[in-house]
């Protein structure tokens, strides 16, 4: 729904975090607000601008980055079409997990075969026939189990002494609660 858009992205943006995060784990080797080298070069690219590259990344403001996620993130999602609790939990989803992952979970979610990795005029029509409360449930429950099966679910020397499954569990458990309180 259209109004939760700035509710989403301020909670996506809460969660990912303003500092410069580098690593070799990070899609082109480092990221801001959950925006990686690799996806802001997809936005770069979409309007016919240079490549993007870690000091592009390092310059983003919240306002650039709230313009690209709606553009990049939330408009494919189809973010407006998906009832209100499960577009706010398939975007936070969704930046975590890609622009196919997400859509991907959700159609495992729905039952769908093949899985399309798109949100389409089907997954659209499934999604509106569920209960949105249930398929909030069923998409925390399927991203924590996707994030238990990471390798940096624990600890995994020299990425991470103590592991990210609990920050994950936490992000979950408080992103599927927001998404509920959003339904009426």
């Amino acid at each position: 729904m259209k109004a939760n858009r700035i509710i989403t992205l301020n909670s996506i943006l809460q969660w990912e975090g303003s500092d410069l995060n580098t690593s070799p784990n990070e899609p082109g080797g480092a990221s801001k607000f959950g925006i990686s080298v690799d996806f802001l070069d997809d936005y770069h690219k979409k309007h016919g601008w240079p490549r993007a590259d870690i000091p592009h990344v390092a310059l983003l403001t919240k306002d650039d980055a709230m313009l690209i996620y709606n553009e990049m993130l939330l408009d494919p999602l189809h973010f407006d079409d998906l009832p209100t609790g499960v577009d706010f939990r398939m975007a936070d989803l969704t930046t975590n997990l890609g622009m196919t992952g997400g859509p991907n979970l959700l159609q495992l979610c729905l039952g769908m075969f093949p899985l399309t990795g798109a949100v389409d005029k089907q997954t659209i029509n499934l999604v509106q026939a569920i209960d949105p409360k249930a398929l909030v449930i069923a998409l925390s429950a399927a991203w924590i189990a996707v994030k238990h099966q990471s390798p940096n679910w624990g600890p995994h020397p020299p990425i991470t002494k103590s592991g990210f499954g609990h920050g994950w569990s936490n992000r979950n458990n408080a992103q599927r609660d927001a998404a509920l309180a959003l339904i009426k």
